[in-house]
């Protein structure tokens, strides 16, 4: 990658531009047209008992660990509004954000019954939600039957570190491409 676009991806979310790095095309998207603050929305249940925000139409999961609040702070949703924004992706619509502290007894099966295509964890070892036969490090991606795996670090060290955002954004562009 050259020196340019690495420093385009360090500085990503520190500008109004964002830009989208690939190796087939290079892509700028205004801010202007990301929505940067997720509406006020209450907390649902999903089929599988999971409470949850979101509508997972792309079958997106994101589990988080807060146990001081049912949501996510304003930091860490405008940072995933623009991340996802910036993939043609609406992080209320196309995602599931999950509370893990929230959902006690949290398990595979639950899941696994979402029918999910991607799940991204923030600060949650995949042991805790039954994942016992896969070890990863933050931002490295596995298969797991049909679901596409991808650790990261907790999401206010993700949100508030700019290597850290540098990490996820090109981890969660490849998670993209993939599904």
């Amino acid at each position: 990658m050259s020196e340019e676009k690495s420093g385009l991806l360090i500085n990503l979310f520190d500008k109004d531009i964002i830009y989208s790095v690939s190796e087939k095309n290079e892509e700028t998207v205004s801010s202007e047209n990301i929505k940067t603050e997720q509406p006020p929305i209450e907390n649902t249940s999903s089929p599988e008992g999971l409470v949850g925000i979101g509508n997972n139409n792309k079958g997106i999961l994101i589990i988080y660990d807060n146990a001081s609040s049912d949501t996510l702070d304003n930091n860490s949703t405008q940072v995933l509004n623009k991340i996802f924004g910036a993939l043609n992706l609406d992080l209320q619509n196309d995602t599931l954000l999950v509370n893990k502290a929230k959902n006690n007894g949290f398990k595979r099966e639950q899941i696994e019954a979402l029918d999910a295509k991607l799940l991204i964890t923030f600060g949650i070892n995949l042991f805790q939600v039954g994942y016992t036969e896969v070890e990863l490090l933050n931002y490295e991606m596995k298969t797991v039957g049909n679901l596409l795996v991808l650790p990261s670090e907790e999401i206010h060290k993700m949100t508030t570190k700019v290597e850290a955002k540098k990490a996820f954004w090109l981890a969660i562009q490849r998670a993209v491409s993939n599904l």
